[in-house]
Parts: structure tokens; C-alpha cells; sequence
């Protein structure tokens, strides 16, 4: 796959230096590794070291971003592994980010001969660095990856639907970071319910399902949730909440499912109203709608 050259070394810039200056001064750095790494988006690709499947070059420095779709996840396999070895991986390596920049959270740091096998991201970005130093090289790696559809967060706007940790029912990834927001008709309300099996480990608040009352994390918080016992049905107090999950580097378990659905809204109530005269005669029926969204009936009666 080719990658533009420029736009490689204006992402890497911003991905890498946060100010001008420091961005001028690693020209001759973005230059050099622009013949290797790069930007892939789509569904699946392949990624290899430079020479692949010739022995790497020293001192090389390349970056890989990997893109999903989104609300889907990522699984990167490798197919060959050979990075010099060290007890650290302090002289060649390949480092996994959950994420789309360098600060994003460290899957694994690889070296060796032993293969990472599968890695599956917890987003729908994976960054993936390799470094080599100024001696011994090895044979390198290739790894393919692909979009998994089983999914990380996203906007729904639908009356109804079900949501769940990534690649549940098996256990969710490490580092992980997904956030819904559900929309439904405007003047309805949203209800959520999860499934019985719930697991997300109780560690000190690193790990949980929050829900918020409306489109970001801005919004009234409804609730925290962790351990293995089920949330109690949520409902909104409009049309969209948002469900955040989130991971760190602990461990991993079954995780959850959840389903939603839309539900009668304020809005939805009926005024009856009746007005009465001197005799009983029903003649006339009016639907009015007031400004305050209640439908009201208003009947003339006569007695």
C-alpha cells in the first residue's frame, strides 16, 4: 500500500511534536520515516518492517496507524516475528497503542521471537511503532489486521436496540475506552436494561460502565456501574443518554450486554378537559396542542 509522503509526515508531525519549533527541528527525522508506516483505513490491511522479508534496517523508526470504522474494533495478527531479543525490549522493538497517538494506553511492547499472536484493540485505532537501534538486526515481523464488527461505541439513532462490551460474550480487551450515544424521537424518553450476567472487575474505579442523561459526559451522571451484579433499568429524562465503558490495564472479563428501548416521554401525557353548560348534549370534539407539548382534549358538553 502507498502513502502520500507529505500527508504521512504533516499526521506524524502532529502526532509527535506539540509545537512548531519542535516540529522544524525533526525534518530531516519525518522525511526519513515516511518510507515506512504510514495511515491505513478501511477494513483490513497488512503491515510489515522495512525490507520485509529481508532483515530490517538499523536505526529505523516507523509508525503505523490503523483506522476502523467506526464503532468497530481492530484485531492484528502476526504472521512472522523476529525483533532482536532483550529482557526490556530496550534495544529493538515493536510498541501497541490502544489508540490513535502516542499517549494513548501501551497494549504490549514486543520483542524476540515469540509472536504477539492476536492483539485486539479496544477502539477502533490501534498505533503500532517499531524501533530498531544502530546493531543486530533481525528478520523483522508482518502482521495483517482487519475490522471487527462486533464494535466499540458509536451514535445509534434508533427506537430500540441492543449494545455490548467488545467481543463479548468472550472477555472484553485491556484499555479500553467506548462510548454510545442514543438518540430517539424527539419528546421520548430511552430505558436500558442489562443482561443478567454482568462482570466488569471492581478495581478502584478503573473499571466501570457509566450513564449519563444526555448526549456527553457533560450531562447528569445516572449512574456508575462495576462487580458482578446488574445494573437496575435506567431511564432517561429526554430523547439521547450516553453509556461510557471503560478499562485499564488490570485484567479482563465477560463483560455485558444491554438493550434499550424508547419509552413514553412527558410529552406523551393526555389533559382531558371538559366544559360544561346547561344541557347534557355532546356536540363537537376539538384536539388542541399546547405549547407546552401536552395533547389536550377539549369536548363541549352541554347539560
Amino acid at each position: 500500500m502507498q502513502f502520500d509522503k507529505i500527508k504521512y509526515s504533516n499526521w506524524w508531525k502532529r502526532l509527535k511534536w506539540g509545537s512548531q519549533a519542535q516540529a522544524n527541528t525533526s525534518l530531516n527525522i519525518l522525511n526519513f520515516i515516511s518510507v515506512c508506516g504510514g495511515v491505513q483505513q478501511g477494513e483490513s490491511g497488512i503491515i510489515s518492517s522495512p525490507n520485509y522479508p529481508q532483515p530490517y534496517n538499523s536505526s529505523s523508526l516507523c509508525s503505523w496507524l490503523l483506522i476502523a470504522p467506526e464503532g468497530q474494533t481492530i484485531n492484528l495478527t502476526f504472521v512472522a516475528f523476529e525483533i532482536e531479543s532483550h529482557r526490556v525490549c530496550g534495544w529493538d522493538s515493536v510498541t501497541i497503542l490502544n489508540g490513535g497517538s502516542p499517549s494513548s494506553p501501551v497494549i504490549g511492547q514486543y520483542c524476540g521471537t515469540a509472536s504477539p499472536g492476536t492483539i485486539q484493540s479496544g477502539s477502533n485505532q490501534l498505533l503500532i511503532n517499531f524501533h530498531s537501534d544502530h546493531s543486530i538486526q533481525g528478520g523483522g515481523f508482518q502482521a495483517t489486521w482487519t475490522a471487527d464488527s462486533l464494535g466499540c461505541g458509536g451514535i445509534l439513532h434508533s427506537e430500540n436496540g441492543a449494545i455490548r462490551s467488545p467481543h463479548w460474550p468472550q472477555n472484553f480487551p485491556r484499555n479500553t475506552r467506548c462510548s454510545w450515544t442514543i438518540i430517539t424521537h424527539e419528546s421520548k424518553h430511552l430505558e436500558i436494561a442489562f443482561n443478567a450476567s454482568f462482570q466488569i472487575p471492581d478495581s478502584n474505579g478503573q473499571y466501570y460502565v457509566a450513564i449519563y442523561d444526555g448526549p456527553d459526559i457533560a450531562s447528569p451522571l445516572l449512574g456508575k456501574f462495576c462487580g458482578d451484579v446488574s445494573p437496575p433499568a435506567i431511564k432517561s429524562s429526554s430523547n439521547n443518554l450516553l453509556l461510557l465503558f471503560i478499562t485499564d490495564s488490570f485484567g479482563a472479563a465477560g463483560g455485558w450486554r444491554a438493550s434499550f428501548r424508547e419509552t413514553l416521554g412527558k410529552h406523551d401525557n393526555q389533559v382531558y378537559m371538559f366544559a360544561k353548560k346547561t344541557t347534557y348534549l355532546h356536540t363537537r370534539s376539538l384536539h388542541l396542542s399546547t405549547r407546552q407539548g401536552f395533547l389536550c382534549k377539549f369536548f363541549s358538553v352541554e347539560t
